[in-house]
């Protein structure tokens, strides 16, 4: 993925900077990076499968996967800066009314606590119903007498 990222950038925003007929070395490294990226996917297509037996299958895995995200990242790469910044404050607005409010209204420590004493209860309350087969047990086999 960081390779299609890197051929992305060089071709769509590395020709921009550059005087006209200086982007042949960009082509012989995307060149290089597409012959990297080809390599890797019949690398990963000749990875022994897991034959399902279920009804319910994906087709053209993992060829599909890859064209997604190929296409997924060039559709990042093509964004403008605007739109860059806005996620960047978004996601750091995002990500600090995420913490202030973990950090006050967390029960994380508590859980532990109310765990122990669940565990407890459930380990009394299987104790109490083999006691009551036992009993029970023993009552069919003196005839009904208590034990």
């Amino acid at each position: 993925m960081g390779l299609m990222l890197l051929m992305g950038t060089l071709t769509v925003h590395i020709t921009k900077y550059l005087p006209d007929g200086a982007d042949w070395w960009i082509e012989l490294i995307v060149s290089g990076l597409f012959t990297l990226i080809v390599i890797l996917v019949i690398l990963i297509v000749r990875q022994p499968k897991h034959r399902s037996t279920s009804r319910n299958s994906i087709p053209c895995v993992p060829l599909l996967p890859i064209c997604a995200i190929w296409m997924d990242i060039h559709l990042i790469i093509c964004l403008p800066s605007s739109s860059w910044i806005a996620f960047l404050i978004w996601s750091l607005i995002g990500i600090f009314v995420y913490l202030s409010y973990s950090v006050w209204y967390s029960h994380e420590g508590d859980s532990d606590e109310a765990d122990k004493s669940q565990e407890q209860l459930n380990l009394n309350v299987s104790l109490d119903e083999e006691n009551d087969e036992i009993i029970h047990c023993l009552e069919n086999f003196t005839d009904g007498s208590s034990v």
